[in-house]
């Protein structure tokens, strides 16, 4: 049990020591943002992780995942977020891009897998 624990809380401060460096990287963050943000994901992921069915955990990590690489990618190249209507507006040219698989990839990606041997173990 203690175990558990110990494997759950690792993912939850992984998780957001992730998401806080993707906002650092985007714009400046200050102290009482990092304390908001892991309080946030803990409350999140601990809540997801009650339910029965992991199916949740599994679509709101993909989701998340999904969510910081496109807009730190989008944000490199042009420098300004995805906002909702950009994606609606990009979305079948952004289709076309990776179902040809012209995907830019930065080693700076790999950093939002930093939680996934916690996430799978």
């Amino acid at each position: 049990m203690l175990f558990t624990l110990l494997k759950l809380l690792a993912f939850v401060i992984l998780n957001a020591i992730k998401v806080i460096i993707f906002h650092y990287k985007i714009s400046v963050l200050n102290f009482s943002y990092c304390i908001f943000t892991l309080a946030l994901i803990s409350i999140i992921f601990f809540i997801l992780f009650h339910f029965k069915s992991k199916i949740l955990l599994i679509v709101f990590y993909a989701i998340q995942f999904l969510y910081l690489a496109t807009n730190y990618i989008y944000f490199s190249f042009f420098g300004i977020y995805l906002s909702p209507k950009l994606v609606y507006s990009l979305f079948e040219e952004g289709t076309i891009t990776v179902t040809r698989g012209i995907f830019p990839f930065g080693a700076f990606l790999l950093l939002f897998l930093i939680d996934l041997y916690f996430y799978i173990w």
